[in-house]
């Protein structure tokens, strides 16, 4: 049964036009979870997406590439302020789509400064939960310098918070029970995982064709839950704990559960963590935060491209859950090269697949590669 009244997570008119109101609106936000990039920030969130390229980490050795210091993950701009979705009280949010066109580096001291609107708001109908709004978030981000460091348009689905249970689409999926032998298996593949490192990958090398070495992440743990969120921040912790997060919830009523075994206040973001809360939504069980798997793939490319390279273009659509207690394997392969504005392309298809063998997000990427005949990755790239 549902938590909530019954009037609050349903789509009506007057909430649409509330909604359709803000397009265009640059938006207030949430406090960031980080204002600046440190040595412990850009740590905390590779370490805690399991990524251990050393280039994120140990300043020794980043400062013998050619960024001569520490530099973060491209993904690291999600700790700046989150603005996910905005309007239609009580209506859950699901991360539907993830396209980010990067220009420069993060670097060790840089300053992340925040900008959000909506782009868009749509009326659909879908397999899920029936009549849903797509809502198009665009985020930019910005150095202390004021230069675009990062263009982010985030497709959020908000559906009515009953909609997928109600529809019953993932009501057959029971999790997945390891046995020892499976687990080798698993690992086994996990530490075969190759990283290009401080060996130059130049365009001329590619070939169309060529498969990116796999990257298996999981199965998926809360401590693995917990880990991210030391890194990236959770919803709720963007408000704070205790009297701060209270004080949140009671201004905005609409935001928040009531744990039908507890009788406690939880924050809709419990639902990567609590089964029951997921389940509410439709969905098969506590998942993950969309900005691991989102993330998983920017860490396939940025692992084959190696240290010289410069991630340009990431795009991700997560289209079906991902639980805990799931196995990911981010796959990929270039699918095409290029000359353009003097940048050496490579186009790489990539995907995360579940031990169900169910694609659970497809993906494309564009690597700026060193070349033999013209040099290094030049920057900064002009936004476009």
């Amino acid at each position: 049964m549902t938590t909530q009244p019954a009037h609050i997570g349903d789509i009506t008119p007057e909430g649409l036009a509330k909604l359709r109101a803000l397009v265009g609106v640059e938006l207030r936000g949430m406090q960031q979870f980080n204002d600046y990039a440190t040595s412990d920030t850009i740590r905390h969130f590779a370490w805690g997406m399991g990524d251990g390229n050393p280039l994120w980490s140990d300043k020794e050795y980043a400062a013998k590439t050619r960024w001569g210091r520490l530099v973060a993950p491209p993904l690291f701009v999600e700790t700046g302020r989150k603005v996910m979705s905005v309007g239609l009280p009580g209506v859950h949010a699901l991360w539907a789509i993830d396209e980010l066109e990067f220009f420069l580096p993060v670097y060790e001291g840089d300053q992340i400064v925040t900008t959000t609107r909506v782009l868009a708001v749509k009326e659909r109908q879908g397999r899920f939960s029936g009549t849903f709004i797509e809502q198009q978030m665009e985020h930019m981000y910005r150095n202390q310098r004021n230069e675009a460091t990062c263009r982010r348009v985030q497709t959020v689905f908000r559906t009515p918070t009953r909609g997928g249970r109600a529809k019953g689409k993932y009501s057959g999926i029971e999790k997945t029970k390891y046995t020892p032998e499976m687990l080798e298996r698993i690992f086994d593949e996990m530490f075969k995982h190759e990283r290009r490192g401080n060996v130059p990958r130049y365009w001329e090398d590619v070939q169309v064709g060529e498969q990116l070495s796999p990257l298996v992440k999981g199965p998926l743990s809360e401590q693995d839950m917990i880990a991210a969120y030391v890194g990236i921040g959770a919803t709720a912790g963007m408000v704070g704990g205790l009297e701060l997060y209270h004080k949140f919830r009671m201004r905005h009523k609409s935001w928040s559960y009531t744990n039908p075994e507890t009788g406690l206040i939880e924050a809709p973001a419990r639902v990567h963590s609590q089964d029951w809360m997921a389940r509410d939504i439709g969905a098969p069980g506590a998942y993950d935060n969309g900005s691991q798997r989102i993330t998983w793939l920017s860490q396939l490319a940025t692992d084959w491209m190696g240290d010289d390279g410069f991630l340009k273009h990431h795009r991700v659509e997560l289209r079906r859950f991902n639980a805990i207690g799931d196995t990911t394997w981010c796959r990929g392969k270039v699918v095409g090269k290029s000359v353009k504005d003097g940048e050496h392309r490579v186009e790489l298809e990539i995907q995360a697949v579940n031990q169900r063998d169910e694609i659970t997000a497809p993906g494309h990427a564009i690597a700026v590669l060193p070349s033999r005949g013209s040099g290094p990755v030049k920057l900064p790239a002009k936004p476009l």
